[in-house]
């Protein structure tokens, strides 16, 4: 285990609705997996694999090809941005919605 972050510390560090998270977030160090690992089948995986993203795990390549108007490499720091740029409308609603939620 890394460190333990409040709700309010979590939601704000990651972006996250704080009614969706708990009281605390534990967040893993670089060799860390959380889970049930007696419920799961269990496999043999390389050195090195990686099971799930982590704080260690943030730096992602995008690669865009022939893609028009595609905004430059600082506009992309998170997979939310990504995400608001190939579907405009829908991030839209979404950000009425967050702007809300904010407001309440």
């Amino acid at each position: 285990m890394e460190r333990v972050l409040t709700r309010a510390e979590a939601a704000d560090e990651f972006r996250l609705m704080p009614e969706r998270i708990g009281d605390l977030v534990v967040v893993g160090d670089a060799d860390t997996v959380f889970g049930h690992l007696e419920r799961l089948e269990m496999e043999v995986l390389p050195l090195g694999y990686r099971s799930h993203g982590s704080h260690h795990e943030l730096d992602v390549p995008v690669i865009l090809h022939n893609a028009a108007g595609a905004p430059g490499a600082s506009y992309f720091h998170n997979n939310l941005d990504l995400a608001r740029w190939l579907y405009p409308a829908e991030a839209a609603a979404t950000q009425d919605v967050e702007e809300t939620i904010a407001a309440e």
